[in-house]
């Protein structure tokens, strides 16, 4: 059913991270900004640009009670498109 898949690129796009237990804890997201090439941790209100190793660090587990809690891809189309995109640059009124 998922062979076509295997021969499609994919590319990681943002991740939530879940930090504490089963009864309570924190969410949190990172999110991949393609055009810059860095990832953004989006905390509450709180939003800070952060190095892939700590994206890393922080989703992979064994960090406390910080892991993945569900990740976001993107096809290789959609990476072509968000790479030429700067977010930074947007205007709502457009």
């Amino acid at each position: 059913m998922y062979a076509t898949l295997c021969n499609i690129p994919y590319h990681l796009h943002a991740i939530c991270v879940h930090d504490g237990g089963a009864d309570s804890g924190h969410y949190f997201t990172f999110i991949k900004d393609h055009y810059q090439g860095i990832w953004r941790k989006f905390n509450d209100i709180r939003v800070t640009t952060v190095d892939e190793a700590e994206v890393m660090e922080q989703s992979i587990g064994g960090h406390g009670a910080m892991t993945a809690y569900w990740l976001v891809y993107i096809s290789e189309a959609k990476f072509k498109e968000y790479r030429t995109i700067n977010i930074n640059a947007y205007d709502p009124e457009d």
